[in-house]
């Protein structure tokens, strides 16, 4: 098993999730109740690849805003 395919199992997934206050990643996996009262997780739509596809643009637009 490799690293990542380790890291989204049940207990490292109920670890993370526990300690940083998010959802957990591997849905078989129960929420905190802390985290469960501020509702049903919403997915974001947004590929994150788009992310990379606009991060030149994006530069250039704060370079030319003068954004440090």
């Amino acid at each position: 098993m490799h690293l990542l395919e380790w890291l989204s199992t049940e207990e490292p997934q109920s670890l993370f999730a526990d300690a940083n206050m998010e959802n957990p990643a591997n849905p078989r996996v129960k929420v905190d109740p802390i985290v469960a009262e501020w509702g049903e997780f919403k997915e974001n739509p947004i590929s994150v690849a788009k992310y990379g596809e606009y991060q030149a643009a994006a530069i250039r637009l704060m370079d030319r805003a003068g954004y440090r």
